[in-house]
């Protein structure tokens, strides 16, 4: 047997033989394949070779095994529906608890969140949340502090 690389054209071609046996082949591969054969020898024997094992192959008789062959599954932990749930809502709060804490930190978050809250309508503020806001912000940003 011959052992060396097979240049890339053969390549493809020997792969597109196999297609072919499969019903694989587009129309385009299956000309290219023809023309290809036409000019190499060696894919040509190949293809031959390939169609007259398959041939063969396919048309002998099935074999039944002696017995019947039982492979175990492996084992793997399931998680419950309710741990799954679970680790889901803890998820979702953390990343919830995550974003107020960032908007919450920044200078000027306290007016920042209470307005984009109140105008998308989610939550109504008392006036004097938004008033104890406002003197909270303008307070910080004067270096005074106000008692709670």
């Amino acid at each position: 047997m011959d052992v060396r690389a097979l240049p890339a054209v053969c390549e493809r071609a020997r792969q597109w033989v196999s297609l072919e046996l499969d019903l694989e082949l587009s129309e385009l591969e299956a000309s290219m394949l023809r023309a290809h054969l036409d000019r190499c020898a060696d894919c040509a024997a190949h293809a031959a070779g390939v169609r007259a094992f398959t041939r063969e192959l396919r048309a002998s008789v099935l074999e039944l095994p002696a017995r019947a062959a039982v492979f175990a599954r492996p084992r793997r932990p399931r998680l419950r529906a309710a741990q799954i749930g679970a680790a889901a809502a803890a998820l979702v709060a953390a990343v919830a608890l995550g974003s107020v804490a960032g908007r919450l930190a920044s200078p000027g978050s306290t007016d920042r969140l209470a307005s984009s809250v109140a105008s998308a309508g989610q939550v109504e503020f008392e006036p004097r949340f938004l008033a104890f806001a406002g003197l909270q912000a303008s307070a910080a940003q004067s270096g005074k502090s106000i008692a709670v």
